[in-house]
């Protein structure tokens, strides 16, 4: 039987970044290599096309990631970086990292 703590953290903006595969794992990707394309994270942070672009969605919608159309390449890339609010996620998701793993804790 649900508590009143579930019914809160339904509501709660964090809930979003729930049950999407590798959307954490973006975040970080994003926030150590800058401004990429969706081939270069798929390439290179081990994520699924398919699990990528439901994060980007997600991402999208809590204003944590910007996209943008590079045309000087062709075929144009579409670019994406994360926004301010974003690489304060990404800084704090790295706290998180931390903590897990001080051993002296």
């Amino acid at each position: 039987m649900p508590g009143k703590f579930d019914d809160l953290y339904k509501r709660t903006p964090i809930r979003a970044l729930e049950g999407q595969a590798g959307i954490l794992q973006t975040i970080l990707f994003l926030e150590k290599m800058g401004e990429v394309n969706f081939q270069k994270i798929v390439g290179d942070a081990g994520i699924t096309g398919r699990s990528l672009y439901g994060s980007l969605e997600k991402l999208g919608k809590l204003g944590l990631i910007k996209q943008r159309t590079d045309s000087t390449s062709y075929p144009p890339k579409n670019m994406i970086t994360l926004t301010e609010k974003g690489k304060k996620i990404a800084i704090k998701l790295k706290e998180v990292e931390i903590v897990l793993r001080d051993e002296n804790e």
